[in-house]
C-alpha cells in the first residue's frame, strides 16, 4: 500500500507531496486535470514502464530536465526513480541504490483503453502475463531479457548466413540459448496463464451471469500445447528450430518460440477477438484484470494496489455495482472520474498541478 507519494516534474506535477490511506481513493476533476498522471506515476514506479507511452522523455514537465517519483509504503519502505535525459533512469530503495523495481510494489492497471487486451495481437496478452510474472517473481524478467536477446541475436545471424557473411554452424549456439531460457518462459507463461484464466472464469460469472468465459494458452512451439511436461517441451522447441531453419535463413527471423505465444480469450466457447460484442469485450477484460490482481496476490501475500482509470464511466449500473463490491476491503485502490461517484474511503480534487482532499461530509 502506498502511504505517500512524491512527484517532481513528472507530467503536470512540477511538485507534489501527497498521503494516501487504504481502501478506494477517488481522484476527481475535469479531463486533462492530471488524474491519470498519478495512476501512471505509481505504475512506472512499479513495472518500469508507463501505461501510455514507450518514451520516458514526455513524461518529463515541459521546461524540467528530468523527473523523480518517490513512494513510501505501508511497511516503512521508500522506493524512488530519478530521470535524467542523459544519464537514464536510475532506483533506489531506501536510499540505496537498487537495479529495478520489480515486486517491491505491486499494482494492476486498467483503462478504457485496455480492450486491446481482447482485440489487438498476442502481444499485448502476452504482456499482460509477464506483468504479473515481472511482479510476482524477477527471475522471470531476467531469463525472458535473455531470450529476447538471444532471438535478437540469432535473426541478426539468420540473415548474415543468408548473404552468406556467416556459417550455418553458429545457429546452433544461440538456438541452445533460446531452448534453455524459451522452455523457461514459456512454463512459466503457461502455468500464470492457467491460474489467470481460471480466477477471470469465476470473476466473469459474476460480472455477466449467464455467460462463461474460458481461455486456452498457445505456445510458440509446433506442435506443443498448454501444460506440456518440460523435457517434452525442449525436446520440440528443438527440433522444431532445426526442422525450420532453412524457411528462417530464407524469411532472416525466428518463427518459432515464445515471442509467438498467444492466449486465446473466449466467451461462449467463441474468440472474443471476432465474435465479441463491445460489452462483452469491456466485461472480459474487466474480469482479466481483477483476475490478474487476485493472482498477484496469492503469489506474493499482499493485495496489489488496483489502479482504474475512468473504469466505471464505461460500465452499466449492474457491472458497475459489482466492480465496487469486488474491490471494497481488498487493499489499496486508485480510481479517477470526472463527478464524485460511489463510496471511496477518501476523495481528492485534482486540478492545477495539485491534489485537495476533500473533507469527509
Amino acid at each position: 500500500m502506498i502511504a505517500r507519494l512524491q512527484l517532481r516534474d513528472f507530467r503536470c506535477y512540477a511538485e507534489l507531496d501527497q498521503r494516501f490511506g487504504p481502501g478506494a481513493n477517488l481522484l476527481v476533476g475535469p479531463n486533462g486535470a492530471g488524474k491519470t498522471n498519478i495512476l501512471e506515476a505509481i505504475y512506472f514506479l512499479s513495472v518500469a514502464r508507463s501505461p501510455r507511452t514507450a518514451r520516458e522523455a514526455d513524461l518529463v514537465r515541459q521546461g524540467a530536465a528530468g523527473f523523480s517519483i518517490a513512494a513510501e509504503t505501508d511497511t516503512a519502505h521508500r522506493l524512488t526513480v530519478t530521470y535524467r535525459e542523459h544519464a537514464g533512469r536510475a532506483w533506489s530503495l531506501d536510499g540505496k541504490a537498487a537495479e529495478n523495481p520489480f515486486g517491491r510494489l505491486t499494482v494492476v492497471f486498467f483503462s478504457p483503453d485496455d480492450l486491446w487486451l481482447v482485440k489487438g495481437g498476442p502481444s499485448g496478452r502476452r504482456a499482460l502475463l509477464d506483468r504479473v510474472l515481472l511482479q510476482a517473481r524477477p527471475l522471470h524478467g531476467e531469463q525472458l531479457a535473455a531470450y529476447e536477446d538471444a532471438l535478437a541475436q540469432r535473426n541478426a545471424l539468420l540473415r548474415d548466413v543468408k548473404a552468406h557473411r556467416a556459417g550455418r554452424a553458429m545457429l546452433e549456439v544461440w538456438e541452445e540459448q533460446l531452448v534453455e531460457y524459451g522452455v523457461a518462459v514459456t512454463m512459466r507463461r503457461s502455468a500464470i496463464a492457467a491460474d489467470v484464466g481460471a480466477r477471470a472464469r469465476e470473476l466473469h460469472a459474476r460480472l455477466a451471469p449467464g455467460e462463461v468465459l474460458s481461455s486456452v494458452y498457445v505456445p510458440g512451439i509446433t506442435g506443443q500445447e498448454q501444460g506440456a511436461a518440460e523435457d517434452s517441451l525442449r525436446a520440440a522447441f528443438a527440433a522444431a528450430l532445426a526442422e525450420a531453419r532453412p524457411r528462417e535463413i530464407e524469411r532472416g527471423f525466428t518463427l518459432i518460440g515464445p515471442h509467438r505465444d498467444d492466449w486465446s480469450i473466449l466467451v461462449n466457447g467463441l474468440p472474443l477477438r471476432g465474435f465479441g460484442s463491445q460489452g462483452q469485450q469491456r466485461t472480459a477484460v474487466l474480469a482479466l484484470k481483477l483476475a490478474e490482481r487476485a493472482a498477484l496476490e496469492a503469489q506474493t501475500g499482499s493485495p496489489p494496489v488496483l489502479l482504474l482509470d475512468d473504469v466505471l464511466s464505461e460500465l452499466d449500473g449492474a457491472r458497475r455495482e459489482a466492480v465496487r463490491s469486488l474491490t471494497e476491503g481488498a487493499g489499496q485502490a486508485f480510481l479517477t472520474s470526472t463527478e464524485p461517484e460511489g463510496r471511496p474511503a477518501a476523495v481528492f480534487r485534482v486540478g492545477a498541478g495539485q491534489l485537495r482532499e476533500v473533507p469527509s461530509p
